[in-house]
């Protein structure tokens, strides 16, 4: 890693986040604005997708409760 120790700077992952999901989906009927089912798996996916556009990541978990959740890796 680094020699700072740090994997990422966590304010660019929040700007990417922020930019690539939040901004386009928060207060949005999802089954309206996405061309697929909006499973948790399927939505998982997505933000993979977007996500990966722009950091190098290598999993997304998306929690549904505090006890489930699902997970796409590359």
């Amino acid at each position: 890693g680094p020699v700072e120790g740090m994997v990422m700077d966590f304010a660019e992952l929040e700007t990417v986040v922020k930019r690539e999901v939040i901004d386009q989906w928060d207060h949005q009927f999802l089954n309206d604005i996405l061309p697929f089912p909006t499973t948790a798996e399927n939505l998982a996916a997505e933000v993979f997708r977007r996500v990966s556009a722009h950091l190098a990541v290598s999993r997304v978990r998306l929690w549904e409760t505090h006890l489930y959740y699902v997970e796409v890796e590359a």
